[in-house]
């Protein structure tokens, strides 16, 4: 390469690393760690355009129970042989004899369009009037880039649903419901399609399914986005309860050490100020972590939280397992390696406030993965 041209090529390429990263308006934005690993983040809606046929089928099916429709019992059939069924729910032990619901899963490259849905109908049809299963109460069209105006204006008619369901039955239906034979629309198929509720037909919006998602664990997992707003943790109950007894009993030891007693008992906590403050604070930290898992396990899985109690166990376990004067001491000097914990491989840290990590400890001494203050 000639020499004006090699030294032209590394100008450009200085001037390129001299171009700041966003412009004059956005001077004030900062490049992320986790957008210089992965790229800006995307949406939810544009996540689900990129899911193969199985993931966009289970995108259903974790939706189907938040519906509130009380479901005995949810399958996902999609693939050859479904009989026109993807995702269905069933009201009774009848399943699709019975009441049931289908939903009909379409990745298309464009809008659903009449010349898509036509077919659909005339499957379910077909095989309802031949008692391969009940006519669903309901069947929605769920697909990656929506339903067209066209789609959207007859699912949202019966009449001319219907209609244009007869009207097309030739050229778009009758050879397309199965490889082996050519249906004609006729007989008990013909009164069937004459006198069914084709209010039943329906579409279903990703912005709909998304919209109901939130808040559960397969969102998150999923689709990220943080965890929702935490409710304030309660304030600890004024008697001890059932779930405090273990790590009490261990509290109390260590009082009992303190005062250099064979025992302590609850009901002499008001003649010593600092145990009873003591009590009470560690009271509050459990009844935070408390508060946190229940958090955490109504929109992850249970392992998540685990997780997290194993990682601050880790942290304290260096701290509590070291030479110390008094179990006073080793309580007090486990507390805070448990606070200062900020590891960034668990979602719940994001979440965990000083208080909660340190309730996580009492939490262990109930699981017996740490056994006691005082002479562990």
């Amino acid at each position: 390469m000639p020499t004006g041209v090699w030294r032209d090529s590394i100008n450009v390429r200085s001037a390129a690393r001299r171009v700041p990263l966003l412009s004059s308006s956005a001077s004030t934005k900062t490049l992320t760690v986790g957008t210089a690993l992965m790229g800006p983040p995307i949406s939810a809606a544009a996540r689900v355009s990129l899911m193969d046929d199985v993931a966009f089928e289970l995108l259903v099916q974790a939706w189907m129970p938040v519906t509130k429709k009380k479901y005995l019992g949810i399958e996902r059939f999609g693939g050859a042989g479904d009989m026109g069924r993807d995702v269905v729910g069933w009201m009774d032990a009848q399943k699709c004899a019975g009441v049931w619901d289908n939903v009909q899963c379409k990745r298309l490259a464009k809008p659903l369009a009449p010349a898509v849905l036509w077919p659909e109908l005339g499957k379910v049809l077909w095989h309802v009037s031949r008692a391969d299963y009940a006519m669903p109460r309901s069947m929605l069209f769920f697909c990656s880039k929506g339903i067209g105006t066209t789609a959207k204006h007859l699912l949202t008619n019966p009449e001319k649903l219907r209609a244009g369901l007869v009207e097309n039955w030739d050229k778009s239906v009758a050879t397309e419901i199965t490889d082996t034979a050519t249906v004609p629309l006729d007989g008990a198929l013909k009164a069937l399609v004459t006198t069914a509720d084709f209010s039943i037909f329906g579409p279903l919006s990703v912005e709909t399914v998304l919209e109901d998602l939130k808040g559960t664990p397969y969102y998150l997992a999923t689709f990220g986005g943080g965890f929702p707003d935490r409710p304030a943790a309660a304030e600890p109950p004024a008697t001890v309860q059932a779930q405090e007894e273990r790590f009490v009993s261990r509290l109390l030891a260590v009082y009992a050490e303190r005062r250099n007693r064979p025992s302590f008992l609850l009901t002499e906590l008001a003649q010593y100020d600092i145990e009873n403050r003591h009590f009470n604070e560690m009271r509050r930290q459990f009844y935070s972590a408390d508060a946190l898992e229940k958090f955490v396990r109504d929109i992850t899985d249970p392992a998540v939280y685990a997780a997290f109690q194993n990682a601050v166990q880790a942290a304290v376990m260096p701290v509590y397992l070291d030479e110390h004067p008094s179990g006073y001491k080793r309580l007090n000097q486990s507390l805070p390696a448990a606070a200062q914990l900020n590891a960034s491989s668990n979602a719940v840290f994001l979440v965990a406030e000083p208080l909660d990590k340190q309730g996580v400890c009492h939490q262990l001494i109930n699981q017996e993965k740490l056994n006691c203050w005082v002479n562990p």
